[in-house]
């Protein structure tokens, strides 16, 4: 089951969402490794957690209609000049390190 929602004309994934928001945000106060622990943590006791997030980063690593650099820009995680360079620093700092794929 998809958790998308349209949000300013573009698909947007919830759990996407939910990890910029919450733990890349300049706004989370948090280092790019301690959103990593935390996140972690989070789905050593949430493995509902851990696959929700998963699937909704994989769907949109794999959406071509997807901007990273909208989402990381909406987010005040990182500005980029464009699309490639603001999905390597996802795929880089976030899936990678939490999924090693």
């Amino acid at each position: 089951m998809a958790h998308n929602n349209y949000l300013s004309g573009e698909m947007m994934y919830e759990y996407v969402s939910h990890v910029l928001a919450n733990y890349f945000s300049i706004n989370s106060e948090l280092s790019e490794e301690e959103a990593i622990a935390d996140l972690r943590k989070h789905f050593f006791v949430n493995a509902i957690l851990k696959k929700e997030i998963y699937s909704d980063l994989r769907q949109a690593l794999n959406d071509d209609s997807f901007s990273w650099k909208d989402a990381l820009q909406r987010y005040d995680v990182f500005h980029f000049e464009n699309e490639n360079e603001a999905r390597s620093y996802v795929v880089k700092t976030i899936w990678e390190p939490l999924f090693g794929e």
